[in-house]
């Protein structure tokens, strides 16, 4: 649905104030733990059993948190 709104509305989009709120620092933050997090999930993957439940819970709280601060580093741009 994003990349269909994106579409339909290219031109109607600032870019620039898009970028200049992705670069502020709140955003800039929360990028990066999500980067960290998407990391650590995707290291998590390859390591742990996946017949764990422990396992499957740990990556499932970790991608919360990296979904939570991807939507936190977002936010700004919800006018």
């Amino acid at each position: 649905m994003i990349l269909i709104y994106i579409c339909l509305n290219f031109g109607v989009i600032e870019w620039r104030a898009v970028f200049a709120a992705i670069r502020s620092m709140p955003s800039v933050v929360f990028f990066a733990v999500c980067a960290v997090l998407m990391l650590v999930m995707f290291v998590l993957g390859f390591s742990l059993n996946q017949n764990s439940a422990k396992a499957n819970w740990a990556e499932q709280i970790i991608n919360t948190f990296a979904q939570i601060s991807f939507l936190a580093a977002l936010l700004p741009l919800v006018k």
